[in-house]
């Protein structure tokens, strides 16, 4: 029954976006905030990424040909890559207002994005655009994984700055663009974990409130560069096929 393509998009979307919105939207653990505060944040923004992640583990194995894996045909260049942004932000530190030590929090903040990040990276780089790579056109399938992506976190109805029309609309181009940019990333690389920094990067960059209000600009700065400039270093020399071995 799997076989189809457009029955696995299909059945891919309506699931993981259903889940999402139960969680997001109607949110049935809200009550946890109150009496278990930690407990309940964790769950409600941890159960959506989890069942993306089973949802594409189990429609990539219906796929004929998969170009993509967890590290690439380099694990220590992946690996390298994916684990340097937790190091700079818990060398740089993290301030908050939980009496935590700014090193250890921006570790702590450092794995939770990076996890959080490789979750989603299994749904749209490891299995949705794992589906449109034999297409001719691959922007078309950068769009449907952008819009997919944007439509997954239910901005729009979740009130709130992102809630407002000009915000959303700004919010959907930037993860249609960063779904083009990490989708080269994942043509190029091959691998899943490095896509996952990538996303991460963005979150630090600009979306994460948590870490991009709380680290000063130089930190913000030196963190996205030297990350950057090390992980085009290592696609480059060691993810990356050579050109004249590509068909």
């Amino acid at each position: 029954m799997l076989q189809n393509k457009t029955l696995r998009l299909s059945l891919f979307t309506f699931l993981t976006l259903t889940w999402s919105f139960v969680f997001f939207v109607f949110r049935p653990l809200a009550f946890l905030q109150e009496t278990l505060p930690h407990l309940g944040y964790v769950l409600m923004g941890w159960i959506p990424p989890l069942a993306l992640l089973i949802m594409s583990v189990i429609l990539r194995q219906k796929l004929p040909h998969k170009t993509t894996s967890l590290f690439g045909k380099n694990k220590m260049a992946s690996i390298i890559i994916y684990l340097l942004p937790i190091v700079c932000l818990t060398v740089f530190g993290v301030a908050n207002t939980l009496d935590i030590q700014a090193n250890f929090y921006g570790f702590y903040l450092g794995c939770v994005l990076l996890i959080y990040a490789l979750l989603e990276e299994f749904g749209w780089r490891g299995y949705m655009q794992e589906e449109f790579n034999g297409d001719k056109n691959k922007w078309i399938g950068y769009l449907i994984i952008g819009i997919v992506w944007y439509l997954w976190h239910w901005f729009f109805l979740r009130g709130g700055d992102a809630a407002d029309l000009t915000t959303s609309l700004i919010i959907c181009i930037s993860l249609i663009a960063a779904s083009a940019g990490i989708g080269e990333i994942a043509k190029s690389s091959k691998s899943i974990s490095v896509c996952a920094t990538f996303h991460a990067l963005g979150n630090i960059a600009m979306m994460y409130p948590l870490v991009s209000n709380n680290i000063t600009s130089t930190a913000k700065i030196t963190t996205l560069s030297i990350c950057i400039v090390v992980a085009v270093f290592l696609i480059k020399k060691y993810l990356e096929e050579p050109r004249n071995a590509i068909a």
